[in-house]
């Protein structure tokens, strides 16, 4: 039996609840479709444009997003966190990690987890740049520049030294 559809969502509807009916979908699968459905809506003027959503600060959520990912989720039936979790790998994750959760090579969750972790990794890495650079003003400001250089000469870690020489200098105040 061939169908007329009015328009490319309504045949994409379709297809996906036939699709769901007959089986459960994959990972995979649920990706691309939402994909295609969100490529279609951003043709169709349902999105906001691409020069609105450049205009947003980064790290704000827009106030249509969870709703737009509740549709695209009633129509993928799948939960609408599982649809936010998708656009993330698409928007912030790897090419690598894209594909692999394209081609059912990974799970979402897996991929959506391992974006976490680089996001976590990053922003660990930044508190331990700035945590080196704020001793090393603390250093400064408690050493001369003379004592700093011989603190150096004594060999070893130069942070363990200062972090040690100041732990020793407290415990001093506080026995007095």
């Amino acid at each position: 039996m061939i169908e007329e559809f009015a328009d490319d969502m309504s045949a994409l509807r379709h297809a996906i609840n036939m699709q769901t009916r007959l089986r459960t979908i994959t990972d995979g699968a649920l990706y691309r479709l939402c994909e295609r459905y969100d490529r279609l809506l951003r043709r169709g003027g349902d999105r906001r444009s691409e020069e609105a959503r450049s205009k947003v600060p980064n790290g704000t959520r827009e106030p249509g997003d969870s709703k737009s990912a509740q549709r695209t989720a009633q129509l993928l039936c799948c939960n609408y966190r599982k649809v936010e979790r998708i656009r993330k790998i698409r928007k912030e994750g790897t090419l690598e990690i894209q594909e692999a959760v394209k081609n059912d090579k990974m799970s979402i969750n897996r991929a959506y987890n391992l974006i976490r972790e680089m996001e976590k990794g990053e922003d660990e890495e930044k508190s331990r740049k700035e945590l080196l650079a704020a001793q090393i003003r603390a250093a400064e400001i408690l050493l001369s520049r003379e004592n700093l250089a011989r603190m150096k000469k004594l060999g070893g870690d130069l942070r363990s030294l200062v972090n040690l020489a100041v732990e020793q200098f407290v415990l001093g105040l506080r026995d007095k």
